[in-house]
């Protein structure tokens, strides 16, 4: 095995688990790395990672304030990809987008990616050190909203 260098080759390693989807999204024949899919895949983390986040400390929760823009992107840069590369295996697409998009961040991202929260009032002298969020990983609500909204322009624009 080869030395990962990047963030971009760690990507189109750890997506060669996913080839079935892949062959029956783009056939047998297309090179994902030629596809430009991680470059489509940020547009998602992009998402998580510019939400300006508040903390929930009763709960340890975190909720992020998803901008309109981001999405906007993300769903404009989905259409036109979908139009360029003929695919017609949208939930198949979308799957492999949702399992890959927090893996498109560049290793030396300067946004927070992730975060320990600690409750209020929790005793950490047991080696609890709190509940870890991924920023770059977006909810399941707001990705869904956001292939929606992908489906909806693609109705529109047909």
């Amino acid at each position: 095995m080869s030395k990962i260098s990047s963030s971009n080759e760690n990507f189109y390693s750890s997506i060669k688990q996913y080839q079935k989807n892949i062959d029956a999204i783009f056939g047998t024949t297309a090179n994902i790395e030629d596809t430009e899919f991680y470059e489509l895949c940020k547009k998602f983390s992009d998402i998580g990672l510019n939400a300006p986040k508040r903390v929930i400390e009763e709960t340890c929760d975190v909720q992020g304030c998803f901008q309109d823009n981001d999405i906007n992107i993300a769903v404009i840069e989905t259409v036109a990809y979908i139009k360029h590369w003929k695919i017609t295996e949208i939930d198949l697409l979308f799957e492999l987008i949702s399992n890959m998009h927090s893996l498109a961040v560049d290793w030396d991202e300067t946004r927070q990616k992730s975060a320990f929260i600690k409750s209020a009032g929790y005793n950490y002298n047991g080696g609890y050190a709190g509940k870890l969020h991924n920023f770059s990983e977006l909810p399941q609500d707001i990705f869904d909203k956001i292939c929606c909204d992908i489906k909806d322009a693609l109705r529109n624009n047909k």
